[in-house]
């Protein structure tokens, strides 16, 4: 058996803290898109870099619901380039 290295793709785990629902809609719309570019410190070239990546799974629990606002206590998802 034979393997060959075709590429090495990037993959970066996110998260962010509470936040309110309206913040929240913000940053999940900037990121519903098929792909779009990304810059970030990446660690193996040791400088930044932008690359095109699309969103994996999200996950966003909610956290409380005080009268009429809407709180998340987290929102994760995976930036996977393409």
């Amino acid at each position: 058996m034979h393997k060959d290295v075709v590429a090495q793709k990037r993959s970066l785990n996110c998260k962010w803290g509470p936040m309110t629902m309206q913040d929240c809609a913000f940053l999940l719309k900037l990121v519903n898109k098929p792909t779009f570019d990304v810059t970030y410190p990446d660690l193996l070239d040791g400088k930044p870099e932008t690359r095109k990546f699309y969103v994996g799974d999200r996950t966003v629990p909610i956290l409380r619901i005080r009268e009429d606002d809407v709180y998340v206590s987290s929102v994760s998802f995976n930036f996977i380039e393409v």
